[in-house]
């Protein structure tokens, strides 16, 4: 009993002492793991995040640029003109790959309507309204008026237009204000990438959309 009791009583002074070095220094070593573990993926969590915010306004800036575009190309229509020679102008004026100028009977109102990309990398509407006096062959020589509406454009992003004909074979004489090229023009493929992330980190939004000219209504008014 008394062996019993010698050994217990050294026990105690052991457990009086607490941990030893050993064991401080293996918590210690653990708690950084753990925490260098919860800190990274922290920071991968907060940058998924912030990532997908800068898609988000990508995909925001790229759709409202692309419900612009789309909505004045669809009704892309010749000029009427009161001459045998020239009977019609093209519904568009000039092509090229990042800038094209078209007129458009966009409810009811004539107008002349150019798209282009600028030396900041947003994409300009530039509007002219038709001569208030020059209806029915109407002609646009008044202030264009501008506006911005698409934003942040990767100078690495493809061409915005592509352009082609009613047998669908593109045409790559671009740019182009020949009158015999422009009236070949059926169908106009709008490809739009944005990148709102200044980093680059976040993938950039490429839309891509087709328009056809199947009426090709000619802007005059009705008879």
């Amino acid at each position: 009993m008394a062996g019993f009791l010698r050994r217990r009583a050294a026990q105690a002074r052991r457990d009086d002492r607490g941990f030893s070095l050993v064991e401080l220094l293996s918590v210690m070593v653990l708690l950084s793991i753990v925490m260098s573990i919860t800190t990274v993926t922290m920071i991968k969590v907060n940058q998924t995040l912030v990532n997908n915010r800068f898609r988000e306004d990508s995909l925001r800036i790229s759709s409202v640029a692309m419900e612009n575009m789309t909505k004045a190309l669809r009704a892309a229509s010749p000029v009427e003109r009161n001459s045998a020679t020239t009977p019609r102008i093209p519904a568009f004026k000039a092509i090229a790959a990042n800038d094209i100028t078209f007129y458009t009977n966009l409810s009811g109102n004539p107008r002349q309507i150019q798209y282009n990309i600028n030396s900041a990398r947003s994409l300009r509407e530039l509007t002219t309204k038709a001569d208030g006096a020059s209806a029915p062959y109407y002609t646009f020589t008044g202030a264009a008026v501008a506006r911005e509406i698409g934003s942040k454009i990767p100078t690495s992003a493809p061409a915005l237009f592509r352009y082609y004909d009613d047998t669908e074979t593109e045409i790559t004489t671009l740019p182009s204000t020949d009158a015999s090229v422009l009236e070949r023009v059926r169908s106009v493929d709008i490809t739009i990438t944005v990148q709102a992330d200044a980093r680059n980190k976040a993938r950039s939004v490429t839309l891509v959309t087709r328009i056809s000219l199947p009426g090709y209504n000619v802007v005059a008014p009705a008879s």
